[in-house]
């Protein structure tokens, strides 16, 4: 990848974690930022691309065709770490249990574990998302990220310890890696603060940088699907 450290423009990674948001920031003179949680989107400070690993652009029914491209790409057993089935009536469900039965009605799409865990975390950000906002905040997938940066699907588990040097060896040239060594280190005990969530920050913060040289990939490929808000239903990477 081209140095952008010439650019003077910033670019950050954000991956949900437990009551808030991991941020991973690399300043406008190339300066990585160690990696901080931030309870609300509000709190992300001026960064001139952002990319987030949460869905943006939500249909009424069926799957979205970024999700199915993203499966498509990083094939088994990665492909499940992209849930499908993120429609916007789910936004306003009270409980699981209903939410399945209505997808499962609605176009035989139920509701998984995985999808209802994230739920409000996609709610909070279509509440802040607008058109314009889209233009900063974008979605990406750090699967996506990591399979783009070393030419292949990623092959371990994020959480065991060949996963991630795996995931480290792929952006390997983006950062130090004793910088993130030391992060990871720092990371332990923090209940809100897991390994592969800086990991994940770490992926799609390399994706932004890579979208700010205009080297980056878009799926689906092709017309960009929108949402009833006239959201871009697509994944940056």
């Amino acid at each position: 990848m081209p140095d952008s450290r010439s650019l003077g423009r910033s670019y950050t990674g954000i991956d949900g974690c437990s009551g808030g948001w991991v941020m991973l920031r690399c300043d406008e003179k190339g300066q990585f930022e160690k990696p901080v949680i931030v309870d609300t989107l509000d709190e992300i400070p001026h960064t001139d691309s952002i990319l987030i690993d949460i869905p943006i652009g939500l249909p009424d029914r069926g799957r979205r065709k970024c999700d199915l491209a993203a499966r498509e790409l990083l094939g088994t057993p990665r492909c499940s770490s992209v849930f499908t089935g993120a429609r916007r009536p789910l936004l306003d469900m009270a409980n699981r249990e209903s939410a399945h039965a209505w997808g499962k009605e609605q176009d035989d799409l139920g509701v998984s574990k995985q999808l209802w865990a994230i739920l409000p975390k996609i709610r909070e950000v279509d509440t802040w998302i607008n058109q314009n906002r889209q233009w900063t905040l974008r979605e990406g997938h750090p699967e996506l990220s990591f399979c783009a940066a070393a030419g292949r699907p990623m092959e371990h588990n994020k959480k065991s310890e060949v996963g991630l040097d795996e995931r480290l060896n792929a952006l390997r040239g983006f950062i130090d890696r004793d910088m993130v060594c030391e992060w990871l280190n720092q990371s332990r005990g923090n209940s809100r603060l897991a390994k592969d969530d800086i990991l994940d920050a770490l992926a799609l913060c390399w994706s932004a940088k890579r979208l700010l040289l205009g080297c980056h990939g878009i799926l689906p490929r092709g017309t960009i699907p929108k949402d009833r808000r006239g959201l871009s239903m697509e994944m940056v990477y």
